[in-house]
């Protein structure tokens, strides 16, 4: 009886002569129930407010539409009983007539109500995976318990403290630094500065020039340094948020981008792709989710958007997934290759999906998704995808030029929508840049931000930020400029190059396997069933090496660069000792560096684990 006036008209028809009165009625009450309960079945996949005031409003319109027919048609048949009931309440007073009408009408919106909430957690339960659940549970009683309990703020006070004298060695400053935390009576002399920055900096850099830290660094000459001094000195006040004191800058970010766009598959598609420079990777992927949320969230009214990626997504999908208040659902790669199942995502998609996250290659194992099959994917259901090619967007291009086999990841898959792709990586351009991409203005525009009522004046940035610094754009125009098609591509050849013969090298190592069935490229992710990979990259540090420790699963990433190029051979006799040590340590190497770090770690719950990371970050900050 949830469809109340569906119930009573039926009740009355049945007492009655079908004349074509009735008929007529019944079938226009029909029409309203129809109309009711379609956009309420359509709200089971699309949680969308306009289809719950579409619904309301047709409840309320049979209502004042269909019981008046009905009223009518059932005094002309005469049924007694029911004509003599409706004739009294007249005569007493008109409101009467209306208020099992008006009843019934409050009645049935409650019912809606309630039937959208049913339906709404009816989709949770069946949409949302376990973990999303538990982790939802567990932080909401970490976070109840931080703010209600006296005993559990003292006890996180202390975790902290203790968390800050366990990290104190990992976190480095420089001993031989003078530390200052005012400003000095007088200005310190301009030569005296440019001494202790020179010295400083040359000590921080050791190590990289030895070429034995994994990515982070990716120029290799002194000339290219030289250059983007230069680029930087000229331009070091430069900002493009004034556009017109800085024209020269808006045309160097012009063509960085157009650039960018051309290797990237816009000559082999019939759109214009457009894009803008950003100031990291991060921000590119969190204003490409942005794009995409304005564009098939807001203008298609979805109040719960969701995102689709793999398990092995760039944080900055977390970022942003946090700051857009977007669900993040997580498809689990591959075991074996590492890489997103097309299939598996098509499963995931609903209609509040607003888009599919790639990667090309992904930041852990360094392969690509199979991004033609997830392109077939976003284009058949109408939603975007997002291609994260920070790390490979300017290498693979090269390498396809080159003749290696590459997966197609770029515009010229008719489903990607934007593309991220990081200058400050193998485009070796200066710290920190990069380009986001986009298949079409409508795209780039939804990033923007513009505010006509602004006090100010007219406002509009086409980033987070509002002021940019115009000198990193001169500097990542001057490397494109520079370095030029066969630069690039004589660099990707020697890193492939050496990358294999690092893959190799590892492969035949006892207790060591790659991750991944791809060939490698650009980066080496490797593991062990034996023994703990994290004691493995505590010796590989105690020989000055610096590898990436990733986690679930466990393994090590090691991504080439020109500078570690000559040094796999060393690279290669280092591991095999590190191997050596940690085989001999046996179980007892669990509990020792960051092997004990990451085994506590993967046993906290996330609530205790996030307070022990941002403590980590308060001692980078701190004196």
């Amino acid at each position: 009886k949830i469809f109340s006036f569906g119930h009573a008209r039926i009740l009355f028809l049945s007492k009655m002569n079908f004349s074509p009165e009735v008929v007529t009625a019944a079938l226009i009450g029909l029409g309203a129930t129809i109309a009711y309960v379609a956009p309420t079945a359509v709200l089971v996949r699309t949680m969308r407010p306009y289809v719950s005031v579409l619904a309301i409003v047709a409840l309320v319109l049979s209502h004042l539409l269909v019981g008046n027919l009905f009223l009518w048609s059932l005094l002309e048949q005469g049924v007694d009983e029911i004509s003599a009931y409706v004739k009294e309440l007249s005569s007493q007073s008109p409101f009467l007539v209306w208020m099992p009408r008006v009843w019934y009408m409050a009645r049935d919106v409650m019912a809606f109500l309630a039937l959208a909430s049913t339906y709404r957690a009816i989709y949770c339960v069946t949409q949302y995976q376990w973990r999303e659940w538990r982790a939802s549970l567990t932080q909401w009683a970490f976070d109840w318990a931080r703010t209600n309990s006296s005993k559990i703020q003292k006890d996180l006070k202390n975790f902290r403290e203790k968390t800050k004298q366990d990290l104190a060695g990992i976190v480095k400053k420089d001993p031989d630094h003078v530390a200052t935390d005012t400003l000095p009576k007088k200005g310190v002399a301009p030569e005296l500065l440019k001494k202790q920055l020179e010295k400083e900096g040359d000590k921080d850099c050791e190590n990289w020039r030895r070429g034995q830290v994994s990515g982070t660094i990716y120029p290799a000459t002194k000339a290219h340094t030289e250059l983007m001094n230069s680029a930087f000195y000229n331009y070091a006040f430069a900002n493009p948020l004034h556009a017109g004191v800085w024209p020269s800058v808006l045309q160097m970010e012009a063509e960085i981008c157009a650039m960018t766009a051309n290797l990237l598959g816009n000559k082999e598609t019939s759109d214009e792709v457009v894009g803008v420079s950003t100031s990291g990777g991060t921000e590119s992927i969190l204003l490409g989710i942005r794009a995409h949320l304005i564009l098939y969230g807001k203008q298609r009214s979805i109040t719960h958007p969701e995102l689709i990626c793999g398990s092995t997504a760039h944080v900055a999908v977390d970022k942003a997934c946090e700051i857009y208040g977007i669900r993040k659902v997580v498809v689990d790669v591959d075991t074996k290759t590492f890489t997103l199942n097309a299939d598996q995502v098509a499963k995931r998609v609903t209609s509040n999906t607003i888009m599919i996250y790639a990667s090309a290659p992904s930041y852990m194992h360094g392969v690509i998704d199979p991004i033609p099959e997830l392109s077939k994917v976003a284009k058949r259901n109408n939603i975007g995808l997002h291609v994260d090619a920070c790390l490979g967007g300017f290498f693979l291009p090269f390498a396809k030029q080159l003749g290696y086999d590459i997966i197609p990841f770029d515009f010229s898959n008719p489903g990607v929508t934007s593309i991220s792709a990081d200058l400050h990586k193998y485009g070796y351009g200066p710290m920190t840049r990069s380009v986001v991409l986009y298949r079409n203005e409508d795209f780039r525009q939804a990033q923007y931000f513009a505010y006509p009522k602004f006090t100010g004046g007219l406002y509009a940035t086409p980033t987070i930020a509002g002021s940019r610094p115009g000198a990193l754009l001169a500097c990542a125009w001057a490397t494109m400029m520079s370095i030029g098609e066969e630069g690039y591509q004589e660099r990707v050849k020697a890193i492939v190059e050496a990358c294999r013969q690092l893959a190799s090298g590892i492969a035949n190592m006892e207790d060591l396997e790659v991750c991944g069935q791809q060939l490698p490229t650009l980066s080496v992710a490797f593991t062990s069933d034996t023994l703990d990979i994290y004691r493995i990259a505590d010796h590989m540090k105690d020989k000055n090496w610096s590898i990436n420790s990733m986690q679930n699963p466990p393994c090590l990433d090691f991504i080439m660069t020109l500078n570690t190029v000559p040094k796999i051979d060393q690279f290669l006799a280092d591991l095999g000792t590190a191997v050596k040590l940690t085989r001999k340590e046996g179980a007892d190497g669990k509990s020792m560096g960051s092997a004990k770090i990451y085994g506590a770690v993967g046993k906290m719950p996330s609530g205790p684990a996030g307070e022990m990371l941002k403590a980590f970050t308060d001692m980078t900050l701190t004196i």
